[in-house]
C-alpha cells in the first residue's frame, strides 16, 4: 500500500517531507522514487479518482495546466505568502 499512497499523495501535491513522515521512509530519495514520475495530466486524472478522499471541488479536466499547477502551489503555501503573491499580481495587472 505505501507505493500507491506515495504515488497518489504526489499527485495530490502533498509535500515530500509529509509523505515521507507518513510512510516512514528513512530517506526522501525513497519517497521520491514512488512519487515523482507523474505528469500534470496524470495528477489531474488521479485527483479526479480520489475526489472521495479530498471532499473538495477539484479543477476541471480541461483547466489549463498552468492554472492547475498554480492552484496546487497556492493551496500548499502559508497564507502570508499567498497575500504577498496576491498583492504583486494586482500591481502587474
Amino acid at each position: 500500500m505505501p507505493v500507491t499512497f506515495c504515488y497518489y499523495a504526489g499527485l495530490a501535491g502533498i509535500p515530500l517531507a509529509v509523505v515521507q513522515s507518513i510512510v516512514g521512509h528513512m530517506s526522501p530519495e525513497m519517497t521520491k522514487h514512488y512519487s515523482a514520475h507523474a505528469s500534470m495530466e496524470d495528477k489531474r486524472r488521479g485527483m479526479e479518482r480520489l475526489s472521495f478522499f479530498t471532499q473538495e471541488a477539484l479543477p476541471a479536466v480541461d483547466e489549463e495546466p498552468e492554472r492547475a499547477e498554480l492552484r496546487l502551489m497556492i493551496e500548499s503555501m502559508p497564507l502570508e505568502k499567498v497575500r504577498v503573491m496576491l498583492q504583486f499580481a494586482k500591481t502587474v495587472n
